[in-house]
């Protein structure tokens, strides 16, 4: 009967040991469930600054006057028919 009962309490250890630390265990379900959930914050990351650059996209492809504001400013063109002065200052 207690040869039983040292198996028994040898196999209980056994088992719990197992399920805590084993290959698949729950120390590793827990730390898996946590990779997890970063990666699902950092998709959710992604997808809105990437619906940020689509409505920006979108944006630059209907408005002329933007494409007009970013060449006057950026690529120093003018308009037709359009005077440009340009101040230097000495110091």
């Amino acid at each position: 009967m207690i040869v039983i009962k040292v198996a028994l309490l040898i196999l209980l250890c056994w088992l719990q040991i197992n399920f805590f630390l084993g290959k698949n265990g729950l120390f590793e379900y827990i730390k898996l469930n946590k990779q997890i959930l970063q990666k699902k914050l950092e998709i959710f990351y992604l997808v809105e600054r990437n619906v940020k650059l689509l409505s920006e996209i979108q944006y630059w492809n209907n408005s002329n006057e933007l494409i007009e504001e970013y060449a006057r400013s950026n690529l120093g063109m003018i308009k037709k028919d359009e005077i440009f002065y340009r101040i230097l200052i000495d110091n």
